[in-house]
């Protein structure tokens, strides 16, 4: 539904068009852009080396899916950081139907969605860093995965972490977008990407989100059974009020939500003859800067309790068609309804990820947007002899800090 600039609600279709014909393009889970990796090595090799001492774990990226074949994994899961049954990840590229002589023809889009994971984090057993970035714009993607690559390693620099992380995620946030102005300068004026993360610290996760990409948790009540859904992470629509309130005190416009102009957008003014974002918030899109579209995160935390079960990280390639609600009871009725081989966050995630296809397929025909999602079973996301005990400075300090 276009969230980059410019970006209309996408409505044409191809006919006579099905998803068999959909070409399926197997993406690295790399930029896949020489220049880019040259400038990646180039930073790295700028900074200081990290101490040997301390194992802060390796960014493993959201596996891609193929359209019309089983995904397959990009690492052996002997290598992986948790096993397929606690943590499934999967991103899918989306679709869009392109004039060409021989006509209308569906063709894949360029992913621009990245996910990971990295654990152990911080050199702590009982520390985790779940992301999801959804890029929109020419290049995109390369802002997704700058973002992805550093954020992480930005996060592990800051000596506060252990005890103040909603601060440290923040300025990090801050940190990867001033760096989007100098790395990718020409990218980044009319590209950008949405960011969330969540950073499990033993029984407590703090959420860091910029944009319209979403985390959720899922509860189950264990004298009804009855599945609950609690959104960790708010989207900044342009037309949330507090939102809306900041882009027209710094001299924005934001229009209206309509079936013919697609979903509400931030303006450079009324005329609305210039950049139009669908989100208030995001890393890049520094056209919009100066009438309030900021990269500085929204940060939320929550204690998690026995009922807690499942934590859902996703692009709005999930969220457009498919509630809250919904993706939980689908992940619960997929990890315990079946079989221990079935009953797996790998599983769950490709079946939401799939079920998100069809509902795109459904409700926008032969265009659909790129699609990331992971899933984590909590019970069995820590060993319970790894979870360190927080002083109660450090979890009122965690929990209580108003950011």
């Amino acid at each position: 539904r276009g969230g980059g600039l410019f970006g209309k609600s996408r409505k044409a279709k191809a006919a006579g068009q099905d998803d068999s014909t959909f070409r399926a393009r197997k993406l690295s889970i790399t930029a896949g852009d020489q220049e880019f990796q040259d400038m990646v090595d180039a930073t790295f090799a700028e900074e200081e080396e990290e101490k040997a001492d301390v194992d802060d774990g390796k960014l493993y990226a959201a596996r891609e899916m193929n359209v019309g074949s089983r995904p397959v994994s990009l690492q052996n899961e002997k290598a992986l950081p948790f096993k397929n049954s606690v943590v499934g990840t999967y991103s899918c590229h989306g679709i869009e139907p392109k004039l060409t002589r021989a006509g209308f023809q569906v063709k894949a889009k360029i992913n621009q969605d990245r996910g990971g994971v990295q654990y152990p984090f911080g050199g702590r057993k009982d520390m985790a860093f779940f992301c999801v970035m959804d890029g929109h714009g020419r290049g995109g993607e390369k802002i997704s995965e700058y973002c992805m690559t550093y954020l992480p390693k930005y996060i592990l620099e800051d000596a506060r972490l252990r005890e103040n992380p909603g601060a440290v995620l923040k300025e990090a946030f801050v940190r990867v977008d001033n760096d989007l102005r100098k790395k990718l300068a020409r990218e980044a004026i009319y590209a950008g990407t949405t960011c969330v993360t969540v950073l499990a610290i033993g029984d407590v996760l703090v959420i860091a989100n910029s944009g319209d990409s979403r985390a959720v948790l899922g509860t189950v009540d264990p004298a009804s059974s009855a599945v609950t859904a609690k959104d960790l992470s708010h989207d900044h629509k342009p037309d949330s009020p507090a939102e809306t309130a900041r882009v027209v005190s710094m001299g924005g416009f934001v229009s209206a939500e309509s079936e013919e102009e697609g979903p509400s957008r931030v303006w450079l003014g009324q005329a609305m003859n210039s950049c139009g974002l669908a989100m208030a918030r995001s890393l890049g899109d520094h056209a919009l800067a100066a009438v309030g579209v900021i990269a500085e995160p929204e940060i939320t935390t929550h204690k998690l309790t026995p009922e807690d079960k499942y934590l859902i990280v996703g692009s709005d390639g999930i969220w457009e068609f498919i509630e809250s609600l919904r993706a939980v009871e689908l992940v619960h009725s997929l990890m315990h309804s079946r079989g221990p081989k079935d009953s797996s966050a790998d599983r769950a995630c490709r079946v939401l990820i799939e079920k998100s296809m069809i509902a795109w397929k459904n409700n926008e025909g032969d265009y659909r947007d790129d699609i990331t999602g992971l899933v984590v079973d909590l019970g069995a996301l820590f060993d319970p002899d790894d979870v360190q005990c927080m002083t109660p400075k450090t979890m009122g300090n965690i929990l209580g800090t108003k950011f």
